[in-house]
């Protein structure tokens, strides 16, 4: 994965998921973090995709410096 971007995508309502689908799609890119603020949708969203990491509070997503593009999505 080190040549594919490390994405994160903020809000995982219908938007969202578009997003993490074509990042599921793209041999130049992966999604590695999200961020939503319903608990069951982003756990849906994280089984879904494959996603190990969840954050509730999008500022969190944003302090770690292993990501290198975030899509919002809300």
């Amino acid at each position: 994965m080190a040549d594919r971007l490390r994405c994160a995508v903020i809000g995982t309502g219908s938007i969202g998921i578009q997003h993490l689908i074509s990042l599921t799609t793209c041999p130049r890119a992966a999604a590695v973090a999200i961020s939503e603020i319903h608990p069951q949708r982003a756990r849906e969203a994280s089984e879904r995709f494959k996603i190990p990491r969840i954050y509730s509070d999008y500022r969190e997503l944003l302090e770690h410096p292993d990501i290198d593009g975030v899509i919002i999505a809300v």
